[in-house]
């Protein structure tokens, strides 16, 4: 069967959390097939893994200072700051398309952003575990969680960011890039302005090729759309969700 790509445009930090969730669950119940979607946040946002405590991996003061949202996400690993120079992809499918081992899932399924990138004239690679470097430095990173026989992979694509700010607001945390030089944006290794859908299309590309698949465009259903809305409002956009640990 072909999988769906849905392109969620902006949203806000909290809805675009409740999607991925609604999404899972859609997929778990059988009532969507796998489903690659992007979406980018509406503001400069920190996403907490599910298991972090936030005084912990963030600067709280410098996120207020700057009006960075925080939210926590369904799945674990570390925080990642974003903002309207990203693109978030999520990957949902059927558990038995992948390993179940991360080792050899996150391979798998970077695979399609790894295709996408060289397919836009940049020489990416996987770097272990769960990130995408051209030439040693950060361009992507992921995170995995598995729930009721289904996978979701969520990442981010760095098009054209602030990485001072990214720099900034995340606290320091061994093996993980903390100074600028250590990451790179499509827009620094392309040296011009890239467009989303030029990205987005490219990705599209990279994961038919990297799982030999079609795919084709279509939206959340409206069970997605009003469950989506219902965990914004009642878990995502909540402080005591967010702030929990």
């Amino acid at each position: 069967m072909d999988w769906r790509v849905v392109d969620l445009g902006r949203m806000s930090p909290a809805l675009t959390a409740a999607v991925d969730e609604a999404v899972l669950i859609s997929r778990s119940e059988g009532l969507v097939g796998n489903t690659l979607s992007f979406y980018t946040r509406d503001r400069p946002t920190v996403s907490l893994g599910y298991f972090e405590k936030a005084s912990e991996c963030i600067d709280l003061d410098l996120c207020q200072e700057l009006g960075i949202m925080i939210v926590r996400r369904l799945s674990g690993g570390s925080a990642i700051y974003t903002d309207s120079g990203q693109i978030i992809y999520t990957l949902t499918l059927g558990d038995g398309l992948v390993p179940e081992n991360p080792k050899e899932s996150y391979p798998l399924i970077c695979a399609g952003v790894v295709n996408a990138l060289r397919g836009l004239g940049i020489a990416a690679e996987h770097k272990p575990l769960n990130d995408v470097v051209v030439k040693g430095r950060k361009i992507s990173g992921s995170a995995q969680t598995r729930k009721a026989g289904v996978v979701l992979q969520h990442g981010t694509v760095i098009v054209d960011s602030d990485l001072d700010v990214m720099m900034s607001v995340i606290l320091q945390r061994p093996g993980k890039p903390r100074r600028r030089e250590e990451m790179t944006s499509i827009s620094i290794e392309l040296g011009r302005t890239v467009e989303m859908d030029e990205v987005k299309n490219a990705l599209v590309t990279g994961f038919e090729k990297a799982f030999g698949i079609t795919t084709y465009r279509s939206g959340l259903t409206t069970g997605e759309q009003e469950m989506a809305r219902k965990l914004s409002d009642e878990k995502y956009g909540k402080g005591v969700f967010t702030f929990q640990r």
